[in-house]
């Protein structure tokens, strides 16, 4: 019997590989936007527990003016990092979805070449089915001849 050959498989390899390329991106994008969100945690936990303590100061020496100008240049600067934070996040957030999208083509393009190549193999299969009783159909008919062409001995 004739082997299947996809003659398509170079191509079905490199889509292969090409998907496991863009998961990778897709991982690395997701991990950069998880980064990201921890430094934002990160930000607000120092702002809560500056903010506690200044509020301790405060309270225990009393109101100063230099410290009340320090604190507040203090949270201007953590408020702003936060901004900027949330912006790259956000940056992030759209390149990883840009990234999900190109695996999902990408995934696409293989499972599409893989049911071409299964549609081969099985329509393969079946003229090889049909190839194998033609043999048999032919072997019969033969052994039918051999029967009937023979003289009765009895």
């Amino acid at each position: 019997m004739k082997k299947f050959s996809f003659r398509l498989e170079k191509l079905l390899g490199l889509k292969e590989r090409m998907e496991s390329l863009k998961r990778g991106e897709y991982g690395t994008a997701l991990r950069r936007v998880s980064d990201r969100a921890q430094a934002l945690d990160s930000l607000e936990a120092e702002r809560l527990h500056h903010c506690d303590a200044a509020q301790e100061h405060l309270i225990g020496e009393g109101v100063d003016v230099e410290k009340l100008r320090t604190y507040s240049r203090y949270f201007h600067h953590l408020r702003g990092q936060k901004m900027m934070t949330t912006q790259i996040k956000r940056s992030l957030q759209q390149k990883a979805e840009v990234k999900r999208l190109e695996l999902v083509e990408s995934s696409r393009e293989k499972k599409t070449l893989e049911q071409f190549k299964e549609k081969l193999q099985l329509r393969h299969l079946q003229e090889m089915e049909k190839v194998e009783q033609k043999e048999l159909d032919e072997l019969g008919a033969v052994q039918f001849m051999r029967r009937t062409n023979l003289p009765d001995s009895f």
